[in-house]
């Protein structure tokens, strides 16, 4: 299944790896939320840090939630699975960054889905 993640193309900005580590985690945390109930905290930060509008900002989290999300519910950690998410066109190292990073952190974050199953984060 494919679907557009041209949004996150803006996240070629940010200076490391790190920082993506880290914003992956918190769309993973958020990511039963919809774009209007993310944290502001967390809108503001990637607002501020990209130069980019709220709404850009939100989009872009809530689309990197659905990325992460299809790819813990798929459960592969076959690269070649991960890179068939992303459409045709789409930058090269930020979606191996991306595969990577979901490779490395796939078990953490299934575990943290199964232990929060049913929890709802308003």
């Amino acid at each position: 299944m494919k679907f557009n993640y041209s949004t996150l193309e803006i996240l070629v900005k940010l200076s490391s790896k790190q920082q993506m580590l880290d914003l992956c985690d918190q769309a993973f945390l958020y990511r039963k939320r919809s774009p209007a109930h993310l944290p502001d905290s967390l809108v503001q930060s990637l607002s501020q840090t990209l130069l980019i509008s709220l709404n850009d900002s939100r989009s872009c989290i809530s689309t990197l939630s659905n990325l992460l999300k299809t790819a813990v519910f798929q459960g592969s950690t076959d690269p070649q699975v991960i890179v068939s998410l992303f459409p045709n066109g789409f930058h090269k190292n930020l979606r191996d960054l991306l595969t990577k990073i979901i490779i490395e952190n796939m078990a953490k974050w299934k575990a943290s889905a199964i232990a929060n199953q049913g929890k709802f984060y308003f």
